[in-house]
């Protein structure tokens, strides 16, 4: 996660369209390593780039992570908790 993060403040919009495919296609998947790990991809890359290319992510986020709080895998609430706490900090 941290490696990203630093991706992302370093290339900023360039990381979305390189990340987001990974993150739509396995947010929702059944396996709960690859929900955790769409999860933790999507919140490091949440500083970096500018609003104009990572606000409509963010919007969309929104309802699948608050669904996500109720998953039935404990380190996909923990990373789904951390990925509303950064948006808040981050995009409120």
């Amino acid at each position: 996660a941290t490696c990203l993060s630093l991706v992302a403040n370093t290339v900023e919009d360039l990381v979305v369209p390189v990340i987001m495919p990974f993150v739509q296609s396995n947010i929702q998947n059944e396996n709960w390593r690859l929900r955790e790990a769409a999860t933790m991809a999507f919140s490091s890359i949440l500083e970096g780039p500018s609003m104009e290319v990572i606000g409509p992510y963010v919007n969309q986020s929104i309802p699948v992570l608050l669904n996500a709080l109720s998953d039935s895998h404990v380190l996909v609430k923990d990373t789904t908790a951390w990925a509303i706490g950064r948006i808040c900090e981050l995009h409120v």
